[in-house]
């Protein structure tokens, strides 16, 4: 087992979080008919994770869209860098379905759309991974963290 914290998501689309040890029934519906979609050691980061799996695509469409705005209006002189990293950011959110999921793949599809080369998807993924942007859900999927700042 590679957490004692579970993220799980009930068939009523409510995600909720667990003991990993004990049986889960949803906390909106009570429904014992749910997924696993994630594990965590600390249940800090299983309460971030179950408020951003909750957040309506909506507001976390708009929470990107401000991010990219605060980005934009912080870049210096290296504008064309900043450019660059909104686009990468854009596309990375354009790879995300509508579970909140991104993959490799998904990225891979949408910097060849976008026309990016460099850097790799991996990279990107890998990056924001370690900058705390993404939560690493198996081998393949990562999820957004939102930041409130």
């Amino acid at each position: 087992m590679s957490g004692e914290w579970q993220l799980r998501r009930c068939e009523c689309g409510h995600a909720f979080g667990c003991n990993a040890a004990n049986s889960a029934s949803c906390t909106r519906c009570g429904s014992l008919r749910s997924i696993s979609i994630s594990n965590f050691e600390d249940s800090r980061q299983l309460s971030v994770a179950v408020s951003n799996a909750n957040l309506p695509r909506e507001i976390s469409q708009e929470i990107a869209n401000r991010m990219m705005l605060k980005d934009n209006l912080t870049v210096d002189s290296s504008q064309n860098s900043g450019n660059f990293r909104s686009k990468s950011i854009q596309a990375m959110h354009d790879a995300t379905d509508h579970r909140g999921i991104l993959t490799i793949s998904s990225l891979d599809r949408e910097l060849t759309k976008k026309g990016i080369c460099e850097p790799s998807s991996e990279h990107m993924i890998g990056q924001a991974e370690m900058e705390g942007i993404l939560l690493r859900n198996d081998g393949d999927s990562w999820s957004w963290l939102q930041q409130s700042s």
